[in-house]
């Protein structure tokens, strides 16, 4: 058979390429703060903290600048501690960020880092005084304002996402259930099949030994062991207020706490939480005792930190109450934790070594605080 008798076959591509491109997300914020006649605030305020931004309710991460305010003059050795904090912390997050001091003639110092900032802690950016009164010409300048720009580019540190084109999941076409409502309902309104009471003082909650037990271990122990609480279906607490169990019931009932709620009662909500293993709770008070630390909190966050052992919010009450020392160690409720816990003694001066305070030294911490043992 000749090549010419073999029948031509026409060959067509049906197939289609997959496209598809891996990157790692990031996105950029910033914001441009004022202050006006700087000097004078040096003066009068200790501590000064931007406005959050970006800027939105539906923004689900802020970030603020705040810093001690010190006087610009020349030749000074001290160091300007400019901190960049977030809240919520939750996790660990990768930033490329540039802050900028700026006066209103347009001079400009900057410094930049990058690196991964971990879960509980904030940039730092460390201006020399001499060299801020150096760079913009501070005592040239007849306009004391003082210009704070900042720009952080934070990055998705999660695995970098690889997209193709297709098709949806069904689930996602549909609507979230009504399944948290549903089961809150029946906190508040069943009555046929409530099974167990929890007393609390003179107040009563009716619940589920079900949704207990399924959402904390404590609870099931509590139903399944021969315990008092199984064959009674009462359970006595003593030790926690009746509004604080109110709170816990609904976080076990719907899995949220009102904001308001965790800024009034994140220490309380924190012991119950520790009492009967509800771990999301847990860090979901840490995440609030964060987000509202103080110079009025701050002693009662580091000793919640100590009690319960969380390392993260401990160094952050540690590094805020040694970046607030003059104000805090002043106060009755310093001088009876460090009577009580004097082993944080020691960890402030490690802190304060750390943060490099030219302004303080450990010397000058020591004398500061056997003065204060010696008047307790």
């Amino acid at each position: 058979m000749s090549d010419a008798s073999i029948p031509r076959l026409k060959m067509t591509d049906t197939s289609e390429d997959l496209h598809c491109s891996t990157k790692l997300n990031y996105r950029t914020i910033g914001i441009r703060w004022t202050i006006e006649n700087y000097d004078d605030v040096c003066k009068t305020v200790k501590l000064l903290k931007s406005p959050e931004f970006p800027e939105g309710e539906e923004e689900l991460q802020k970030w603020c600048i705040e810093f001690e305010p010190l006087e610009i003059i020349p030749n000074s050795q001290q160091l300007l501690v400019v901190y960049l904090k977030r809240r919520p912390l939750n996790g660990d997050i990768y930033v490329d960020a540039i802050l900028g001091l700026e006066d209103k003639s347009k001079h400009v110092l900057n410094l930049s880092f990058k690196c991964i900032v971990p879960d509980g802690e904030y940039g730092v950016f460390r201006f020399l005084v001499k060299n801020i009164c150096e760079t913009l010409l501070w005592n040239e300048t007849a306009d004391k304002s003082l210009t704070i720009t900042c720009k952080i580019r934070i990055f998705d540190t999660s695995e970098p996402k690889t997209e193709t084109a297709s098709r949806k999941n069904i689930s996602e076409f549909f609507e979230t259930s009504d399944l948290i409502q549903d089961i809150s309902k029946l906190l508040l309104n069943d009555q046929a099949f409530q099974d167990v009471t929890i007393s609390v003082g003179e107040k009563t909650f009716r619940a589920h030994k079900a949704i207990l037990a399924t959402r904390s271990e404590v609870f099931q122990a509590m139903f399944t062991n021969e315990m008092s609480e199984k064959s009674n279906s009462l359970v006595e607490i003593e030790d926690l207020t009746p509004k604080v169990i109110e709170k816990m019931l609904l976080f076990i009932y719907t899995d949220k706490v009102e904001d308001s709620d965790l800024k009034e009662f994140a220490p309380q909500l924190l012991d119950a939480a520790e009492k009967y293993n509800l771990r999301r709770l847990k860090e979901m008070c840490i995440a609030a005792l964060y987000e509202n630390l103080s110079i009025e909190n701050v002693l009662n966050t580091l000793e919640i930190a100590d009690t319960y052992s969380i390392p993260n919010l401990k160094k952050e009450a540690l590094q805020f109450l040694v970046a607030h020392r003059q104000v805090v160690i002043c106060q009755d409720e310093f001088k009876t934790l460090i009577a009580e816990r004097p082993h944080l003694v020691v960890e402030m001066f490690r802190m304060n070594i750390q943060n490099n305070n030219p302004e303080t030294s450990t010397d000058t911490l020591f004398k500061r605080m056997r003065d204060i043992i010696a008047e307790k």
